[in-house]
């Protein structure tokens, strides 16, 4: 995979600490788009906790919810449909890797029209374009480092891909 990467690109910023949600209140949108897994977020009152802070943007929240376990290409191209459809410019993706894969390589497709999937199978490929929106990632668990890294794994094929993000 190395080879794949001649090139890494980190994030802007990484905040590691305890209460670190609150920063949620101070992003400047219009229209947010929270993609997460399934019912857990909600049952345990998180997604509850952080819809709340993002009251204070007075943002439209669209909540993306029942994100795969496993990224397939129809999956991704669900969320990007629904990415177009809320017109984000802040994108959220809280949960486990699948869902911070999903929302790394949907952000890229919705910013990216006219681009496939296989586009983004080398960062050679993943040409700077107009960034139309933002992206934060919270983990819920602790092992994939998918918050951390510019790649996503999607099945494609049947066999686990990783694309450029």
């Amino acid at each position: 995979m190395l080879n794949m990467l001649p090139r890494l690109f980190q994030p802007n910023e990484i905040v590691l600490k305890k209460g670190s949600l609150i920063r949620l209140k101070y992003i400047q949108s219009k229209k947010i788009s929270i993609i997460c897994g399934g019912d857990s977020l909600k049952t345990n009152g998180y997604l509850n906790k952080i819809e709340k802070y993002l009251e204070s943007s007075e943002a439209e929240l669209t909540l993306i919810d029942n994100v795969a376990n496993e990224p397939t290409e129809k999956s991704v191209y669900e969320v990007v449909n629904k990415l177009k459809k809320s017109k984000a410019d802040w994108i959220i993706g809280i949960g486990g890797g699948a869902v911070m894969d999903t929302a790394k390589i949907a952000k890229w497709l919705y910013e990216n029209p006219n681009a496939k999937l296989a586009d983004f199978s080398s960062n050679e490929n993943v040409s700077k374009t107009e960034q139309i929106s933002q992206l934060c990632l919270i983990p819920t668990t602790a092992g994939s480092g998918a918050e951390v890294s510019n790649s996503s794994v999607v099945v494609s094929n049947g066999k686990k891909v990783p694309f450029v993000s």
